[in-house]
């Protein structure tokens, strides 16, 4: 529309020189609505999503979000699907500030410099979280997954709960390969552990600590036949080594 005007009752009360309302079941890159708002730790808000089209099987959100007291937050999704056997979502979100280095309170750290953790990364990542999933098929039967959640530190989901998506107490990320047949299943995955519960450790800090599970492995065998069919086999073996390189989940 060019030159609109809304009116209620007959009474102009705005007016806009341009406006593009959406009505059409194609996918179409543009603003999404925007939020404004309050919150008790970042302060009143405003966020302005975007929403950008990348072909027919693939899109980007970015979501900057910009807090009185928090500063700036800057959401970032990528979704595609090429395929029923390739698909998947990378979720990038981080914000200006960044907290304390002993991580005693929820809070921003704006005044200690004596606490700040140092250099952003690219001089603007101060605490951010990674949300990667994807899968793909490797031809008819064996599949490959990867999950891969990490975030900077713990306290970021206090500030963000939202970002958490029913996750309690850890992340888990893990690249896994799976191969079917008939009778046999053959796994193989490496999984890491990331604590999310801050609790003080007996040095007075926090146990931040983490975990990988490598490798983990599995071989399934079912129904297989012996001496002319007169006894059947069945094999479940299962392999896993954790190693801990530090005090993590010792309070969990």
């Amino acid at each position: 529309y060019q030159d609109a005007t809304m009116e209620i009752f007959g009474v102009p009360v705005l007016y806009t020189p341009y406006f593009i309302m959406p009505a059409k079941s194609k996918r179409q890159t543009g603003l999404l609505r925007i939020l404004m708002g309050t919150d008790n730790n970042l302060g009143a808000l405003i966020q302005a999503p975007v929403f950008i089209t990348l072909g027919t099987w693939q899109d980007l959100t970015f979501t900057p979000t910009s807090y009185s007291k928090g500063g700036f937050r800057l959401g970032n999704e990528y979704r595609y699907i090429y395929s029923p056997y390739k698909y998947g979502q990378v979720t990038f979100n981080f914000t200006n500030f960044q907290y304390s280095t002993d991580r005693t309170e929820p809070f921003l750290n704006r005044h200690d410099a004596s606490k700040s953790k140092g250099s952003k990364a690219l001089g603007i990542v101060g605490e951010s979280y990674l949300d990667i999933s994807n899968v793909y098929y490797l031809g008819t039967r064996a599949q490959t997954r990867q999950q891969i959640r990490l975030v900077s530190d713990p306290y970021y989901f206090a500030q963000y709960p939202s970002d958490l998506r029913g996750i309690q107490g850890y992340l888990r990320s893990q690249v896994s390969f799976t191969f079917p047949t008939d009778r046999t299943l053959t796994t193989a995955s490496s999984v890491y552990f990331q604590n999310l519960l801050v609790a003080e450790d007996h040095q007075g800090g926090v146990d931040g600590g983490t975990v990988l599970q490598l490798p983990k492995a599995s071989f399934s065998l079912r129904n297989h036949n012996l001496l002319d069919r007169y006894l059947t086999a069945e094999v479940d073996t299962r392999f896993s080594n954790f190693i801990r390189p530090g005090a993590g989940f010792d309070n969990v």
